[in-house]
């Protein structure tokens, strides 16, 4: 008998080893899902779906946790989404999928504990990505540009023609998202609350003043440090060689393949409803819209008496008309 229990016990576990899902373990203040035409707030306990963005308010704090994958904190006054979940092969331990969160505006910490030789997790912003395979690491974006401080571990950080790696206690900042400044330890990265402790919670802003001043000072053109970049791209390509002998031979997540078909149907689903709503001239007032739609009736009404009136007064012309007289188109023949 217990035997038999003990086997769908292992098939769940089995099963968890290779899909995830985020869930808020700490809420402080007001955080929100930004849906389509609301907002759905967020409780401790919450869980959130692949492709869902996050906004944190004034003074609020938000802190997500993907399965035994990764830890996130969301700082005030930040919207973040989240592209996609970490998905492992089935009966493997290798990552298929890595965790994809793009930053559209504020600041997130994350911790990432799952490691592989491929990447794990990728933060990203408009032009910039950041990828880790088992971290501590900040990503700030405002006022366009994009800071990127590592407390643990080695971050790749890259855009369209730039590439570099950020050790730990260096940071770099890219300028309009675009220009990379040199990689460099800075001091203002020891006064970050590096800490997820619920009672310890300390916004980025509160050093985001010393940050600016100590950047203005020490800002240096970027330059790669070419003997380390080397020595990084030998390491992860024996990593990629590694990951690709593991996985060869197991099987694709098919979790995975439901979900991006399930992600890949609300996005057609989203273009055909806005190109619905598209339809509508949305340069005209809704106010100017509505009265038309409540006068339509009574312009119906007033056209359809015009036309009676013109038709009656034909039928009069032609009654009164004395039989046999020319018209001008007799005359013209």
């Amino acid at each position: 008998m217990n035997n038999l229990l003990l086997v769908p016990f292992l098939l769940l576990l089995s099963l968890s080893t290779f899909s995830s899902e985020i869930r808020v373990i700490y809420v402080k203040g007001d955080a929100y899902v930004l849906e389509e035409a609301s907002q759905r707030r967020l409780s401790s306990g919450d869980l959130i779906d692949e492709g869902e963005s996050i906004e944190t308010k004034k003074n609020s704090f938000l802190i997500l946790k993907i399965g035994e994958h990764s830890k996130h904190k969301i700082d005030p006054e930040t919207i973040v989404q989240i592209e996609s979940l970490p998905y492992k092969f089935e009966g493997g331990e290798e990552i298929e999928q890595p965790a994809q969160i793009y930053l559209k505006v504020g600041t997130i910490m994350s911790e990432i504990f799952e490691k592989s030789d491929n990447e794990s997790a990728i933060v990203r912003t408009n032009s910039t990505s950041m990828g880790v395979r088992g971290t501590k690491f900040l990503v700030n974006q405002n006022d366009s540009d994009v800071l990127l401080s590592v407390e643990e571990g080695v971050v790749e950080i890259k855009n369209n023609n730039q590439a570099d790696i950020v050790e730990a206690n260096q940071s770099v900042v890219v300028e309009n998202d675009k220009v990379f400044t040199a990689v460099r330890p800075y001091k203002f990265q020891k006064q970050i609350n590096w800490s997820f402790k619920e009672d310890t919670l300390r916004s980025f802003n509160e050093v985001r003043a010393a940050y600016k001043s100590e950047f203005l000072k020490k800002r240096r053109p970027w330059k790669r440090d070419q003997l380390r970049w080397q020595n990084f791209k030998k390491e992860r390509k024996a990593r990629l060689e590694s990951y690709q002998n593991e996985v060869k031979d197991l099987t694709k997540n098919k979790k995975l393949k439901v979900e991006k078909k399930q992600i890949q149907k609300r996005l057609m689903e989203r273009t055909v409803l806005k190109d619905k709503k598209d339809l509508i001239d949305h340069n005209r007032p809704k106010e100017t819209i509505k009265r038309q739609l409540l006068e339509r009736p009574a312009l119906n009404k007033d056209l359809k008496r015009e036309a009676w009136k013109r038709r009656r007064q034909i039928r009069r012309e032609n009654h009164d008309k004395p039989s046999g007289t020319n018209t001008a188109t007799d005359h013209q023949q």
